[in-house]
Order: structure tokens, then C-alpha cells, then sequence
């Protein structure tokens, strides 16, 4: 979430492209994070961790509500759920399509633009840092390296939803469709025994293509 506020805040008051802020963000924290570590594989298992929770802990990424439903996919689905109620339900929602649709508009209506933008930026930082912890807890380790590329899969997976480049366009339900899509996508490739190299390509031209059918079908529009 403080990463998020200082991107909020060097994209709204330093007015520096959210792309640029969020990039540059980014190599500052796997940096600090392989310095951190010395880029060692650091476990978190119940045999290199003396505390009794650490078992109550992996549970949350590893274990099965009855025996049945993983809990990521409980975490998934309140994430979305809790998502969808705040974009669709509240006035931080409304306001957050405001400025996306037309900032000047929101901002003619009274709505705090600039700490809207930091608003969402902050949101988006507890979310990484709540699939962070998840990921942690389902693998058992943690290094550096990790989420590597992953910034990729959801643009791919953001735009195949439904959210538009350009902006004023995009729903939670959209975008956990283009989640799921991607996910099937990936793990179809890797059971077909496709080739990282190969998995790697095969998204960049998902991504290219996706970008491509939205700025066509957006022309299209205004046409």
C-alpha cells in the first residue's frame, strides 16, 4: 500500500506517466528484495520455521475448505465479490468511473480527482500485497524473482475483459472472466507441454492482439 501511495502521488502530483511510475516502482522493489535476500530461495515451511502458526499460515495457500474447495479459490472469489461491491455499490465506485470515463467531467462535478487516482493506487497495492502473502503461503518459499512477467498476464487479462486502454470502459466481472481466461490459457499450454519460450510468445501475441481488437473496436466507436 505505500508503494501504491507513492505511485498515486508521483502520477497525480508529479504528473510522471502512471506506465513509468509503475514500471520504475517496480525494479526499486524486486531490487530491494534481491539485496534483501541476497537472492536466495528463503522457505517458509514447518521445517525451517519453529512457530506452531507457520502450519495455519500454508493452510491459507495450500489447504481445502472441508476437504473440498482450495482456499485460493476462496480468496479469488471474496476478492472479486469485495471488488465488485466497492466499483459498482459505493461512491469511491462511481467515482473512480468518473474520472476514468472524463476526468475533466468528474472534476467539473466537484470530484476530488487527484486523490481518487491515489485512492485506486492504493487499493491496488493492498491487493498485490494480499496475493503476495497468498503466493508466499502456497509455495512454501519466497525469493526476488518472483511474480516475474506476471505484470504482462494482467494487462492481457485486464484488456480481454473488457477494460479499455484509453480508459472509461471496464467491469470487475469482465475483468475476473479475462483472469480466468489467462489462467486456463496458461495452464492449457504448460499440460500440452508447450515450451516456456514458447508460452512466453504465445502471451505477447495474446497481449498484442487484445490491445489491437480494443483500439479497433474503440475507432470503431467513434466512428
Amino acid at each position: 500500500m505505500g508503494f501504491g501511495l507513492i505511485n498515486g502521488i508521483l502520477v497525480t502530483y508529479a504528473r510522471i506517466p502512471a506506465l513509468i511510475v509503475t514500471l520504475g516502482t517496480l525494479n526499486v522493489a524486486r531490487g530491494a528484495a534481491l539485496i534483501a535476500s541476497k537472492a536466495q530461495v528463503i522457505s517458509t515451511s514447518h521445517r525451517t520455521v519453529a512457530d506452531p502458526a507457520i502450519n495455519t499460515f500454508l493452510f491459507i495457500g495450500q489447504g481445502k475448505l472441508f476437504e473440498i474447495i482450495p482456499m485460493m479459490s476462496i480468496f479469488f472469489l471474496i476478492t472479486a465479490v469485495v471488488s465488485y461491491f466497492i466499483f459498482n455499490k459505493t461512491i469511491m465506485g462511481f467515482h473512480m468511473r468518473a474520472v476514468g470515463g472524463n476526468k475533466l467531467a468528474a472534476r467539473a462535478s466537484g470530484i476530488n480527482v487527484m486523490m481518487i487516482k491515489v485512492a485506486a493506487f492504493v487499493i491496488t497495492g493492498f491487493f498485490c500485497a494480499l496475493a503476495g502473502i497468498l503466493n508466499l503461503s502456497f509455495l512454501a518459499n519466497v525469493q526476488g524473482t518472483v511474480g516475474y512477467g506476471l505484470e504482462l498476464d494482467v494487462i492481457a487479462a485486464v484488456i480481454i475483459g473488457g477494460t479499455s486502454m484509453s480508459g472509461g470502459e471496464g467491469t470487475i466481472l469482465g475483468t475476473t472472466i479475462g483472469v480466468l481466461i489467462m489462467g486456463v490459457l496458461r495452464n492449457g499450454l504448460i499440460l500440452l507441454g508447450v515450451s516456456p519460450f514458447w508460452q512466453i510468445l504465445i502471451i505477447g501475441l495474446v497481449i498484442i492482439g487484445a490491445v489491437g481488437l480494443d483500439t479497433w473496436t474503440s475507432k470503431q466507436k467513434i466512428s
